[in-house]
């Protein structure tokens, strides 16, 4: 089934849960579909690395990310209504959160992972206008091991 059918049925709804998309195919929603919700989940998206399009969304309120396998993040510039992003076990994708400070808007982040000893940031500093950043690091079938950066 194509993006666009598949679309058919999620008119008038305000999140959609995207999973297992190409390139190609992740650009496409993005461009012609992506700021028709508020809130968008991208899961196991494990074939997309360029993140580039989200540029593009002025209208969408929380991108959600679960093992994205993007190595950069985009340019959050013109994300005017982006309020809050949540990264999970995409560690490529947040170790340079340069990009994040860029965003008008955002006032929340979100980063877990259960591959704590692989996870790293490169620095905070570019989130110094953020309300609130929580990082997880939990071991699989354990309680969180580190819980911080709140401000």
């Amino acid at each position: 089934m194509s993006i666009d059918e598949k679309m058919k049925n999620h008119i008038g709804v305000s999140t959609v849960h995207v999973k297992e998309m190409k390139q190609q195919e992740f650009d496409y929603f993005i461009t012609n579909y992506g700021d028709n919700f508020e809130s968008i989940y991208f899961f196991h998206n494990t074939k997309v690395k360029d993140l580039s399009a989200l540029s593009k969304l002025k209208k969408v309120k929380y991108l959600l990310f679960y093992n994205v396998r993007g190595t950069e993040l985009w340019d959050t510039s013109k994300n005017e209504s982006l309020k809050g992003i949540m990264i999970s076990d995409s560690k490529k994708m947040i170790y340079n959160l340069e990009q994040m400070q860029y965003a008008p808007n955002l006032e929340e982040l979100l980063l877990f992972s259960t591959t704590f000893n692989k996870y790293c940031v490169k620095s905070i500093t570019p989130l110094k206008k953020c309300k609130k950043l929580n990082c997880f690091l939990v071991r699989k079938k354990e309680a969180p091991i580190a819980r911080g950066f709140f401000f």
